[in-house]
């Protein structure tokens, strides 16, 4: 189970190497804490500008402290509405006894003919990665 500071270092080690070298900070007032982890926001400072002033603000970002997984969204939700779809799928997730993941090697509907019957299980953790994706969340790795 990761601490704050350890969910900070590792937010930002996983977004250096999603977007390249950045001037990155969390900013401390906004972060949220919740039963799962944390909601981070973060902001960019370019070295260069005038007065270090911050020029971008990124989040909110989740960075579920037990299983180590960071999750933004592609779309710009209200933060109660993006927190709650996360607890909703966490719970959904946590229900069927599986960690729910974003990338999937196949099509979500669709078994080859050949193929033995879908477990029951597969079937729930297709549906909960099909509503994540839909909702635009995606997991920084």
């Amino acid at each position: 189970m990761l601490t704050q500071n350890e969910a900070k270092k590792l937010l930002l080690s996983r977004l250096q190497a999603h977007l390249g070298p950045r001037d990155l900070a969390v900013d401390e007032d906004r972060t949220i804490e919740r039963s799962f982890g944390w909601v981070f926001f973060l902001a960019e400072t370019p070295p260069t500008a005038p007065h270090s002033s911050t020029n971008c603000s990124l989040g909110p970002i989740i960075v579920n402290k037990n299983v180590e997984q960071v999750i933004a969204s592609s779309t710009n939700y209200p933060l109660d509405r993006f927190i709650g779809i996360y607890e909703k799928l966490l719970a959904e997730s946590l229900g069927i006894a599986s960690n729910w993941c974003l990338t999937l090697s196949h099509p979500l509907d669709w078994y080859p003919t050949d193929s033995p019957p879908v477990p029951e299980r597969n079937r729930h953790e297709d549906r909960i990665t099909k509503e994540a994706k839909e909702a635009g969340f995606y997991e920084i790795r």
